[in-house]
């Protein structure tokens, strides 16, 4: 404990900072998600983010952006690829049937 202390003085960390760790820790303690899982998650979306040449905080705005769509046409997040998929067919079905429709006119 004193050891802590003494690592949150030298880092200067104020007590505020200290308890919003706390806070992280135990939201990902109860998502029973580790550190090690989340570091590398973010490692993996820097890398992704360069690669794109894209922000990371972009891409946060994005995923935000997809999860509030996915709300509004309460659909589950990961049903939103073949949600598209869906209505993209059905787009084109109408414009077959508005072709027809025009060629007997």
């Amino acid at each position: 404990m004193r050891e802590t202390s003494l690592q949150i003085k030298k880092e200067d960390i104020g007590i505020f900072s200290f308890a919003a760790s706390i806070r992280l820790r135990r939201f990902l303690e109860d998502l029973e998600i580790t550190e090690d899982q989340i570091e590398n998650f973010l490692e993996e979306i820097d890398i992704y983010c360069f690669k794109q040449q894209i922000s990371p905080k972009d891409f946060f705005l994005k995923i935000k952006e997809v999860s509030d769509l996915a709300m509004d046409l309460q659909t589950p997040i990961h049903k939103i690829p073949s949600f598209v998929n869906q209505l993209s067919v059905q787009k084109n079905s109408i414009k077959i049937q508005i072709t027809i429709k025009k060629e007997q006119n």
